[in-house]
C-alpha cells in the first residue's frame, strides 16, 4: 500500500508539471502567432480556445491538485485542437491524423478501457465529419467532391488503424489489470497467512504455558476429591458438586487449548481424506461455543448428520467455521432472536454445509464483494477484511467452494465438498 501511494503521488506531480509545460508552450505559441500576422485565422482560433482550455485547468487544479482532472483536461483540450488544426490543412493526408489516431489508445493508459471507447466513437465521427466538409460543395441541392483513391485509402487505412490499435492497446490493459488483481489478491492471502502463522505459533505457545498449570489444577482437584471422600464424607457430600463443576470446567479448557493446539499446526499435519464433517464442526465449537452462550446465542443442528462423511482437512475446515460462527456472532449479537444453525446434506456425490444465522441478510452491494480481500464493513479495530477472503482460499486448496445465499430469509453461506 505504501508503494502504491508512494506511485500515485510521483505520477500526480509529474502530471502537475507536464500540465504546467504545455500551458506555457500554448501561451507561446498563441503570442508567436499573434506577432507574426494581425489577421485572424483557424489556426490562431485553435491555439486560442486551448489557451483558454488550459487556463481553466490551472485554475482548476489550484484548488483541486487531482492527477485525473488534469488528464481530463488535456484530453479536451486534444479533442478540439487536434480536429480543428486538421481541419485548417483541408486535405485527408495531414500530420494531425497522426495525433488523433493516437488519441484513443492514449486515453486507455491515462484514464481507462471505458473512456476509450468513447474517444474513438468521437474521434472516427469528427474525421469523418471533417472529410465531408473538406468536399462540401452544397448543402442545397448536397454536392459533395469525389475523394481521390489515395485519399480515399488514407481514410479507410486511418479507419482501420485507429480501431485495431485501441483493441489491442485495450485488451493489453486489460490483462494487465486482471494480472494486477491476481498478483494483489495472491499478496494479501500471503499476508494473511503469514499472520495466520504468527498467531497459530502464539496460540500454541500459549496453549502450552496453561496446559502446565491447567493439568496441576486437574491434578489436585482429583486428590481433593479422593481425599474428601475417604476422610470426610460429610465435606465431600457439601463440595461434590463444586468439585464436579471444577472438573468439567478444567475439562472444557482443555478441550479448547488442544483445538488451539490443532489450529497451531496450519494444518500441514493431517492430509486431506474423507472423515465426518462433525470432527471439524465439534472442533470449531470447542473453541466458539462459550461466547456464544455467553451472549445467549442458540446453536441448532441435528448431530446425527455430522457423520456425513466428506473429502476435507477437519483442521482447515474448523478455521472456516470458527471465522463464520465470529462474523455471525458480531452481526446478529443485537437481535432479541439470536441463533446460529448448521444443516448438512448430500446430493449425489457432493456433501452441502448450509451455515445460516438469524440475520436478515446482507444487502446486494455488501454481497458482491464480501469475499475480497480487505474488504470489510467493520470498523478498523474489528475487523481487516481478511476472514470471508482466506476462508474461501483455505477451502479451494481442498477441492471445496463457499458462496453466499438467503435461506428462508436469514444470511446462509453454503459449502460443498467432494463426498
Amino acid at each position: 500500500m505504501e508503494a502504491q501511494d508512494t506511485y500515485a503521488k510521483e505520477l500526480s506531480k509529474y502530471s502537475r508539471q507536464l500540465f504546467y509545460i504545455l500551458f506555457f508552450i500554448s501561451l507561446l505559441i498563441f503570442f508567436i502567432e499573434s506577432f507574426k500576422t494581425s489577421s485572424w485565422n483557424l489556426q490562431r482560433s485553435a491555439q486560442l480556445i486551448t489557451t483558454f482550455i488550459m487556463t481553466i485547468g490551472i485554475v482548476v487544479d489550484y484548488f483541486k491538485k487531482d492527477h485525473i482532472t488534469r488528464v481530463y483536461f488535456l484530453l479536451i483540450v486534444g479533442m478540439i485542437h487536434l480536429p480543428l488544426r486538421y481541419y485548417n490543412y483541408h486535405t485527408t493526408m495531414a500530420p494531425s491524423l497522426f495525433w488523433l489516431l493516437m488519441l484513443p489508445s492514449m486515453v486507455t493508459y491515462f484514464i481507462n478501457i471505458k473512456t476509450s471507447w468513447y474517444v474513438l466513437v468521437i474521434t472516427i465521427f469528427q474525421v469523418l465529419a471533417i472529410n465531408f466538409l473538406f468536399k462540401l460543395q452544397s448543402f442545397f441541392p448536397l454536392v459533395l467532391d469525389s475523394f481521390s483513391k489515395p485519399e480515399m485509402i488514407t481514410l479507410i487505412s486511418w479507419l482501420l488503424m485507429v480501431i485495431l490499435l485501441t483493441v489491442f492497446f485495450n485488451k493489453i490493459e486489460s490483462s494487465r489489470l486482471k494480472y494486477y488483481e491476481l498478483s494483489k489478491e495472491k499478496i494479501s492471502n500471503d499476508v494473511h497467512k503469514n499472520k495466520l502463522s504468527s498467531l497459530g505459533e502464539m496460540a500454541g505457545a500459549i496453549a502450552h504455558e496453561i496446559n502446565n498449570p491447567l493439568f496441576v489444577i486437574a491434578g489436585n482437584t482429583y486428590l481433593m476429591e479422593k481425599i474428601l471422600k475417604k476422610d470426610h464424607p460429610e465435606a465431600y457430600s457439601k463440595l461434590e458438586k463444586y468439585l464436579e463443576k471444577d472438573k468439567e470446567t478444567t475439562e472444557r479448557i482443555a478441550n479448547t487449548i488442544q483445538s488451539m493446539l490443532q489450529i497451531s499446526r496450519q494444518n500441514q499435519e493431517k492430509p486431506i481424506e474423507k472423515v465426518p464433517i462433525g470432527v471439524a464442526i465439534k472442533l470449531a465449537l470447542d473453541v466458539s461455543l462459550a461466547s456464544l452462550e455467553k451472549d445467549n446465542i442458540r446453536f441448532i443442528s441435528r448431530e446425527s448428520e455430522w457423520e456425513l462423511a466428506a473429502v476435507i482437512n477437519p483442521d482447515i475446515l474448523g478455521q472456516v467455521l470458527i471465522n463464520l460462527f465470529s462474523n455471525s456472532h458480531k452481526a446478529i449479537s443485537h437481535l432479541e432472536n439470536k441463533w446460529i444453525k448448521i444443516d448438512l446434506e448430500k446430493t449425489g456425490e457432493i456433501v452441502n454445509l448450509y451455515f445460516t444465522d438469524s440475520g436478515e441478510g446482507i444487502s446486494p452491494e455488501i454481497a458482491k464483494r464480501i469475499f475480497e480481500p480487505f474488504y470489510t464493513t467493520q470498523t478498523t479495530n474489528e475487523g481487516s477484511g481478511f476472514g470471508l477472503s482466506i476462508s474461501r482460499s483455505l477451502l479451494t486448496s481442498m477441492g471445496a467452494d463457499i458462496t453466499y445465499l438467503m435461506r428462508e430469509g436469514h444470511t446462509c453461506f453454503k459449502m460443498s465438498f467432494r463426498g
